[in-house]
């Protein structure tokens, strides 16, 4: 009897299997890649060849998986637009936004409203902006690459997250920018030749962890308006260390900042005893400000000691008290 009803019981499981799997079509080069999306049902899984030169909107929880040399390209912004859907997927790809046409609004590259995306080892190169997460959408990024992007390589905003972990943005207007409410979390990621590395405005509170930067035109991470970013693991680190993101550690920035307050009085207190503001002392007060920065990077301690040096150097400094040598003394503690 059992023997008899084996036959068919392996018919039943096999069938089971495929149905548990996603199913896989694929998509070569010259075929619609909008119109294979537009035909999937949800969990269903793209394979993706050759190069596609068209604009796609997504709002079904599909899986786009690249072959080598799978490209999405296109001048339009957004050029991959994902909307209103969960369990959205792409891995594997390069998105190349090789331009704008005349009169086209400069949304990104890929463009994430009301939507849960996540990404693989995709890269983006972008004539406008890389990725926008905006409108409560969620990103999941591993692997990301952004370069040449004028804007942001990649944006957070309104009450937008995610997880952005092992990617890289390099040549961008801001590698990653963090805005309004925005509470992404970066780690392990790399930024090379950006204007400013990340951008914290708002009231945005990204955790920042174990990112490297290199080559900042601006800074490595520049904070506006009301933003906090968390820097993860930064008071676990001995005295005068700076953290890997190019920020110098909690307690050492507080204690900076006590130091260079008493700076501060000493030299109100100079100008006003001798009763003008016109003394020599705008070395000194650039020197001031770049240490109240917040946070505050390695590259501001930098720029506060060359303003420092160039005081000393033209007899500003010694018009202002003791405070000046206790902030120098102090300072050297932190020379590379």
């Amino acid at each position: 009897m059992y023997l008899r009803l084996l036959p068919a019981l392996v018919v039943v499981a096999l069938a089971c299997l495929h149905g548990a799997a996603a199913p896989a079509r694929v998509v070569p080069a010259g075929a619609s890649l909008q119109a294979a999306i537009d035909a999937a049902a949800p969990g269903d899984r793209l394979i993706v060849e050759g190069v596609h030169a068209e604009a796609l909107a997504i709002n079904k929880a599909i899986d786009l998986v690249g072959r080598p040399g799978a490209v999405i390209t296109g001048s339009q912004a957004p050029l991959v637009r994902v909307h209103d859907a969960r369990g959205v997927a792409l891995s594997a790809l390069t998105i190349r936004q090789t331009g704008l046409k005349p009169g086209a609004p400069g949304h990104a590259a890929i463009h994430v409203a009301r939507a849960e995306l996540r990404l693989r080892d995709v890269r983006v190169e972008a004539a406008t902006a890389g990725v926008a997460v905006v409108a409560g959408g969620r990103l999941d990024a591993e692997g990301l690459a952004v370069e040449g992007a004028r804007g942001a390589g990649l944006l957070f905003a309104a009450d937008a997250g995610g997880t952005v972990v092992g990617s890289s943005f390099k040549r961008n207007g801001v590698g990653v920018w963090a805005d309004d409410d925005a509470r992404p979390d970066v780690r392990r990621c790399a930024f090379a030749g950006n204007h400013h590395g990340i951008l914290v405005s708002g009231r945005a509170a990204p955790a920042i962890e174990a990112c490297t930067f290199a080559r900042s035109g601006g800074e490595d991470v520049h904070v506006t308006d009301q933003g906090a970013p968390r820097l993860v693991g930064a008071g676990a680190r001995p005295a005068a260390a700076p953290i890997r993101a190019g920020l110098v550690a909690a307690a050492d920035a507080k204690a900076i900042r006590r130091v260079a307050e008493d700076f501060e009085a000493d030299f109100m207190g100079a100008i006003e005893d001798q009763g003008s503001a016109d003394i020599p002392g705008k070395q000194l007060s650039r020197a001031f400000a770049e240490l109240q920065a917040t946070p505050l990077s390695r590259k501001r301690l930098d720029e506060a000691r060359r303003y420092l040096k160039l005081a000393q150097q033209a007899g500003e400094a010694e018009a202002f008290g003791p405070a000046y040598h206790e902030l120098d003394r102090f300072l050297r503690k932190y020379e590379p």
